[in-house]
């Protein structure tokens, strides 16, 4: 079935395809472009006082070049998906890539019936129903007080499924805004690299 521009969207900018790069070292170091870009680039007493030595300025003087600021506004909008991502990004998702390592790391905790009604509650929270439970875990497990044994497994992998699923479309403007701050800031930090990249190109071919 075609989806529809909405579905795309959704589905393109769950959280499992954001972890990559909200994760990486690289993606949260950029916060701190805005307040080092103030600090340094758009900063007049730093422009003024370059301008004070001719040797580190061209003729068209000490103003910030149109390929830093491509950098530093696309940074800027790095800094914006990564900030969403850290805030809204369910911490399920940050910890574990898929649902089978979210199973096999936390399985033992929701074998106990306590845990394991807390995760019902929280599937009912999120999708405003029920949980799907055909193998009837709420009545064997939770009602009874007992703890899932081996012959429950493959119904508790399905509870803890339905959950990790869950999260990847949670609190859907921010992975939205997350998607679209992530897109437009790379594309920023393309156009000067792929400038820089032809310049260094055709001086090779025709020099």
């Amino acid at each position: 079935m075609k989806l529809d521009l909405r579905q795309r969207i959704d589905r393109a900018s769950r959280w499992g395809n954001l972890r990559l790069i909200g994760n990486s070292v690289a993606s949260r170091a950029t916060i701190a472009v805005p307040i080092l870009g103030y600090l340094v680039l758009f900063n007049s007493y730093v422009v003024n006082a370059l301008t004070l030595h001719s040797s580190l300025c061209g003729d068209s003087g000490c103003g910030v070049s149109w390929r830093l600021q491509f950098i530093y506004f696309g940074c800027c909008a790095v800094s914006v998906g990564a900030a969403t991502y850290a805030v809204w990004c369910p911490s399920v998702i940050k910890l574990y890539p898929g649902a089978s390592n979210f199973f096999d790391a936390e399985k033992g905790y929701f074998s106990h019936p306590t845990n394991l009604n807390y995760l019902f509650n929280l599937i009912e929270r999120a999708k405003g129903s029920a949980a799907e439970d055909p193998f009837d875990l709420q009545m064997t497990i939770v009602a009874r007080n007992a703890a899932v044994n081996e012959r429950h497994t493959q119904a508790l992998a399905g509870v803890m499924g339905e959950y990790y699923v869950l999260q990847l479309y949670a609190n859907t403007p921010a992975r939205v805004v997350t998607m679209a701050a992530y897109a437009i800031g790379f594309a920023l930090l393309l156009v000067p690299t792929i400038y820089t990249f032809g310049q260094v190109l055709i001086r090779a071919l025709f020099r």
